[in-house]
């Protein structure tokens, strides 16, 4: 279990250095806050995104979610896995196997 969250820390180590570079966060928040009348911060956007990523990987084991949730966190766990693979040199960190 201290593995698998060692490599989700590492994945989203890596995703976060991948928006940093290609600046994909922006549209993504943008469409995603659009539903909630927020806009999101230049200033604060890695913030935001980095709390609502710890908040996924926290619940990233919930049983209790709907088919449209599940759908989603394989999305978010596939698109962590594209940025690791793409930009993993990027991170001082070893992938740790179970």
């Amino acid at each position: 279990m201290i593995a698998r969250i060692c490599l989700i820390v590492a994945i989203v180590g890596a995703m976060i250095a991948v928006v940093l570079i290609v600046g994909l966060v922006t549209p993504v928040i943008h469409v995603r806050k659009a539903s909630n009348n927020m806009g999101n911060m230049g200033y604060c956007r890695f913030q935001n995104t980095t709390s609502d990523m710890d908040d996924c990987i926290e619940h990233i084991d919930d049983h209790d979610l709907s088919e449209e949730e599940q759908e989603a966190r394989k999305d978010f766990i596939e698109k962590c896995v594209d940025v690791a693979l793409d930009y993993g040199y990027e991170i001082d960190r070893p992938v740790v196997e179970e």
